[in-house]
């Protein structure tokens, strides 16, 4: 969804230059121009600034970056291919497509049809009144805007981290370890011996071991583990979300 919002976001922001220019009494033509001209290379340091920012989860050397990395990859490719868009294509389709601004303003708002200020309605009236307040009360709205700044900070501790949320699979992996060199006989007895016990637990739906080696990698973050003969591994399939909280906490 992220990826998708910002693919239509550089071609908003060319249509809306355009229909604001051709309401201002630009002909289509020198309104696609200026389209290109004056958010070209502004669209293209943002799109660039955007994409960097999902730079360091594309670049963490760890399982979360192994598929994570697929996030940086469909949002560049995606903000790219808008940013071509929008200064490509959509001036063309514009200067094509879209009905003539002037006019419309003119029997929206009255006066010339040659041409409207768009800034000049009672929404930017509005708009200009509070930034004219803000301006000639400067240290007043610095002084709020610190204050706003330090009580977010303050209160942004009492808001629950968590970088992934918790999983909701219902496997356990359980390692089971002997001293280094055992025989893979002694680790096989261990394993049926586990095995007796998992039989008598409540709340287990099956499980499967795996002798000398370790699972295969059902699922993406899954270390895999290198063939030993001291070493088994159990994948154990509980009931349900609470029976595996519970399983896990012994």
């Amino acid at each position: 969804m992220l990826a998708l919002g910002l693919l239509v976001d550089d071609a908003i922001i060319a249509v809306e230059m355009m229909a604001i220019k051709m309401e201002q009494g630009y002909d289509r033509l020198k309104a696609a121009s200026f389209a290109w001209t004056s958010t070209a290379f502004p669209m293209l340091t943002g799109t660039l600034i955007t994409a960097a920012g999902f730079l360091p989860i594309a670049t963490a050397n760890s399982s979360t970056g192994e598929y994570t990395r697929s996030i940086f990859q469909v949002v560049t490719i995606s903000l790219i291919a808008s940013w071509v868009a929008a200064v490509m294509f959509v001036p063309l389709l514009g200067e094509k497509l879209l009905p003539d601004m002037a006019k419309r303003a003119a029997q929206k708002y009255g006066g010339s049809s040659e041409g409207h200020d768009p800034y000049s309605t009672a929404f930017y009236q509005r708009v200009r009144h509070v930034v004219t307040f803000c301006v000639r009360h400067r240290k007043t709205v610095i002084v709020l805007t610190l204050a706003a700044f330090v009580a977010a900070v303050m209160l942004f501790r009492l808001v629950p981290q968590q970088f992934f949320p918790a999983s909701g699979r219902l496997e356990l992996m359980v390692d089971l370890k002997l001293a280094e060199g055992a025989s893979l006989k002694a680790t096989e007895a261990e394993v049926l011996r586990l095995e007796g016990m998992l039989k008598e637990r409540v709340g287990i739906d099956n499980y499967v071991a795996y002798v000398g080696t370790g699972s295969p990698r059902f699922y993406l973050p899954l270390d895999q583990q290198l063939p030993a003969t001291s070493f088994a591994q159990f994948v154990v399939l509980a009931e349900s979300i609470e029976r595996a909280k519970s399983c896990a906490a012994g």
